[in-house]
């Protein structure tokens, strides 16, 4: 499966050739794009490129999410590209990052995307890293950390919800929630079921993960693909938390193996999120 993502990918000139190629040697795609720049036109020409799945960033209703894309009318332009997706066939999958700004519009937003007959809905928490961590207004207290967690399990198992409620595949949440919150357990796929090439060629795991030398296995202009995959990648492939010392001495270690590489602190070494942190409120 291909995901094309890091920024709007239909600003690129060739995205259609590029995009067409792949599906022709057979290459399931997908998009995750904000759908400002998603018309009727352009629903039809993702249809013919082949494109399989699509995943819409909708932070929140209207103001929360103008807010933080910086950007009066966003909002309004993501759900036009949403409904041109649908009206060509497509079933979008919607993303929510929640954080402590929108996270009122939970309930509401919910109501919304039920009315829009959104058949899946994830919402995630805003993670301390990048420019979240530039703004003490962002990440969510714990006790919002845990509502949200127990708000998605609510919806699994509501049967009277209409489409899928899953939490992203980031985060240990301990052994009362796991698989409560989604389909599987958690595994950190970076390196391990994931692999990214950026624009420059760079052979990389998940693009959420810090850009650091040091996590560069190849570049696609010099190196083979498949050579690089089964014989690099071994930074990934090995139990992260043994080099943290809270990790070191936590039972629950090994299910865990020091959460998500993407909120690895590699110049401490350790988690910058941890459901210990948390778990009073789960």
């Amino acid at each position: 499966m291909i995901c094309l993502t890091g920024g709007e990918p239909l600003l690129h000139p060739d995205f259609y050739e590029i995009a067409e190629c792949a599906h022709s040697m057979g290459f399931s795609w997908g998009m995750t794009t904000n759908a400002t720049l998603i018309d009727e036109e352009t629903a039809s020409k993702l249809r013919k490129s082949g494109m399989g799945t699509v995943s819409i960033s909708l932070d929140g209703l209207e103001q929360a999410h103008d807010s933080l894309r910086k950007q009066k009318g966003a909002w309004r332009r993501a759900l036009r590209g949403l409904k041109c997706l649908q009206n060509e066939g497509f079933e979008p999958q919607v993303t929510t990052v929640v954080h402590r700004e929108n996270f009122d519009d939970i309930d509401p937003l919910y109501d919304l995307l039920c009315e829009m007959g959104i058949t899946c809905w994830r919402p995630i928490n805003v993670e301390p890293i990048g420019r979240a961590c530039e703004s003490d207004g962002l990440l969510l207290h714990p006790d919002q950390f845990g509502a949200l967690i127990k708000f998605i399990r609510g919806k699994r198992y509501d049967q009277s919800c209409p489409m899928e409620v899953t939490f992203g595949c980031s985060h240990y949440l301990g052994i009362e929630y796991e698989r409560m919150v989604r389909d599987h357990y958690f595994l950190c796929g970076a390196g391990i079921l994931t692999a990214s090439v950026r624009c420059n060629g760079d052979i990389c795991a998940c693009l959420d993960i810090e850009n650091r030398q040091e996590l560069v296995q190849g570049n696609i202009k010099t190196d083979d693909f498949m050579e690089v995959w089964n014989n690099r990648f071994q930074v990934f492939r090995r139990d992260r938390a043994a080099d943290c010392s809270k990790c070191a001495e936590c039972t629950e270690r090994f299910l865990c193996g020091g959460d998500s590489t993407h909120t690895w602190d590699f110049e401490n070494k350790k988690p910058l999120l941890c459901y210990q942190d948390y778990h009073d409120y789960l």
